[in-house]
């Protein structure tokens, strides 16, 4: 797990420094692995617990709080607080642990890189909002929950306390703790350096560097703000000079624009491309979050995702008119919209009646569906005779989820039986661009191309989708098209109901992923297929399928899961790491969001072929 080594300068305690692989700490129940981050407000270690037999961070502290024991007192309470916090986004808290002159935080141990990491070791020397969007979505999410649900503030917003896992999830560290501890180091040494030696300083809000500020949700919203345009520009909006200096910087003088700080560093020699043209949304964004006035910034964690929103405004269950957001991967659509909208559960797409789309289209007649071979493909003609292929997928039993084995393996992905009793079929592709536009009219893709996959489209929309191909399709009786449940999605993406490997074959042979996509989505088809024709189902694309997330796979007979409110999605995308394109990877966000990585592809079944849950 990396931890950030840059809370202030290196206090290292004598003990500190003796510690060292193998040695077991706190009445022996932790035995030292690796040291992750030297320096600091001490050292982290990796360790394994052995009273519950997994790895742990120990997050030592300096020596001279251990001796303070009202101090002490206060890090309890906060720690307990911690150990309270129930998000998946927010790195947990185990407890606070104290032997001699030793004390330490006990944290989740989480493999990854923190941004700070991943910005030093990008090439151009900082991100292009596509890349950072799915990050931005996890940290708005998990901000949501402390302000929100808990009442907490953060305090210490920045990129070397937010991890990006090996499944490219952003998670939050040190919830306020950390700054906690440099406010105490900086009252019990009397050094009055809290602000100044702190790299802290850089994403504070001009406010917070006043006496006696309360911490309050505008400052997180003003570090989240500052850790934007750093990775966005490669350096945060104020950064050069003495701590009092850019103090009065932040409180007299806007930073320049990001495109501005790009061509600044170019000339500097510091970086060696101004890169894309960034959006002007991001460019507001980044500016309202760092404005002066408190005021002025959005409100909630919440408000900064809906600032980006770029679709028209959909009905809330009430009927009050509420802005999708254009938000990306695993982003949860958080505070008040999310709690006003969670009763709201799309209905499954209707059965199919004689009733034809307004315009009067009527797609071509589907051949027969109940007989069908592996490896031939139907079609289907769309307006504008643009053709839909569809493949066909047998019945069969499988093991679905992956084995505690599998590298990768996450605990909602633990194996259970499944049978699928009825055979059904299953776009070739994702739903592509021209696709889309046959039915739909017109196309809201980020990324442009007929044959490129359908992105930034939601749950919602592609149930729009499918609701018109249903009404202009004539398919056979008792049939109809839908998303694929989560089960037929993965049974489907291994091609192969004996398959135990991770993939359906070799993955960079068959997807577009982080190390081989280039930070775009690629034409549909170009990859290796799998055993059953069907292209991409690792990267390109993330997929919806059509159940409801739960934190256990079911099994049975082909099982719809329709509690709950997010919705599952499937497959990996062009922007993450392999190890998330795996066929039993799963990931889920609300119906609403609209991703730059999200699309879908369409399946076929006859009814009653589908259980619930």
């Amino acid at each position: 797990m990396a931890f950030p080594s840059d809370l202030s300068r290196d206090r290292t305690s004598p003990e500190h420094m003796q510690l060292k692989a193998g040695q077991r700490v706190f009445n022996k129940r932790y035995e030292l692995k690796q040291m992750l981050a030297p320096g600091g407000m001490g050292v982290v270690w990796m360790a394994l617990d052995h009273a519950v037999k997994k790895n742990v961070a120990l997050k030592f502290l300096p020596s001279i709080l251990v001796h303070h024991e009202k101090e002490m007192q206060s890090l309890r309470a906060q720690v307990d607080v911690g150990q309270q916090l129930r998000h998946d986004l927010i790195v947990a808290t185990y407890g606070l642990e104290v032997e001699a002159a030793l004390a330490a935080i006990v944290l989740e141990f989480v493999g990854g890189q923190t941004l700070k990491q991943k910005l030093e070791a990008c090439e151009r020397g900082f991100f292009e909002p596509q890349e950072i969007d799915p990050w931005l979505a996890d940290i708005t999410s998990a901000l949501s929950y402390l302000h929100e649900q808990r009442a907490l503030v953060h305090r210490d917003i920045k990129p070397a306390n937010i991890i990006v896992t090996m499944e490219g999830r952003a998670r939050l560290l040190d919830f306020g703790i950390s700054q906690s501890i440099q406010e105490t180091m900086g009252r019990l040494t009397q050094t009055g350096e809290v602000q100044g030696t702190s790299n802290t300083l850089a994403y504070a809000s001009p406010e917070s560097l006043g006496l006696r500020h309360k911490a309050a949700i505008a400052d997180d919203i003003y570090s989240l703000g500052a850790t934007l345009y750093e990775l966005l520009t490669g350096t945060p909006p104020f950064y050069q000079g003495k701590p009092e200096v850019i103090a009065l910087h932040k409180e007299t003088k806007a930073p320049p624009s990001v495109g501005q700080r790009r061509a600044e560093l170019v000339e500097d020699g510091k970086n060696n491309t101004v890169g894309q043209a960034v959006d002007a949304r991001w460019q507001a964004l980044v500016s309202a979050c760092l404005a002066k006035d408190p005021a002025q910034r959005p409100r909630t964690a919440a408000a900064v995702l809906q600032q980006l929103s770029a679709a028209a405004p959909i009905a809330s269950p009430s009927g009050e008119k509420k802005p999708r957001a254009r938000l990306l991967p695993w982003a949860i659509f958080c505070g008040t919209i999310a709690i006003a909208a969670y009763a709201f559960w799309p209905q499954p797409t209707p059965p199919l009646t004689d009733e034809r789309t307004k315009e009067g289209t009527v797609v071509q007649e589907v051949p027969p569906l109940y007989d069908g071979t592996i490896g031939n493909p139907i079609q289907l003609k769309l307006p504008g005779s643009v053709i839909m292929k569809l493949c066909y997928c047998p019945v069969g039993r499988f093991k679905m989820g992956s084995p505690s084995s599998e590298y990768g393996h996450q605990d909602d992905e633990e194996q259970v039986s499944v049978t699928i009793p009825r055979a059904f079929w299953l776009g070739q592709t994702e739903v592509t661009q021209s696709q889309w536009q046959a039915l739909m009219g017109s196309s809201q893709s980020n990324f442009k191309g007929d044959d490129l996959p359908a992105d930034s489209v939601s749950w919602e929309e592609a149930q729009e989708f499918i609701n018109k191909l249903n009404s202009a399709a004539k398919l056979p009786a008792g049939w109809v098209f839908a998303l694929p449940t989560e089960a037929e999605w993965e049974y489907a993406c291994r091609a192969n109901p004996q398959a135990v490997e991770p993939y359906a074959g070799e993955v960079g042979g068959m997807a577009w992923y982080s190390d081989n996509a280039g930070s775009t989505t690629h034409k549909v088809a170009t990859k290796k297929p799998n055993a059953w024709g069907l292209y991409d189902m690792h990267g390109n694309l993330w997929e919806w399928c059509f159940d409801g997330y739960d934190s256990s796979l079911p099994g049975g007979t082909n099982p719809v899961v329709r509690a709950g409110y997010d919705r599952v999605i499937r497959g990996g995308s062009w922007i993450r790491p392999a190890g998330v394109c795996r066929s039993a990877a799963r990931l889920w966000d609300k119906p609403g969001v609209r991703t730059y990585e999200l699309g879908f592809r369409v399946a076929a079944f006859p009814l009653g072929s589908r259980a619930s849950q």
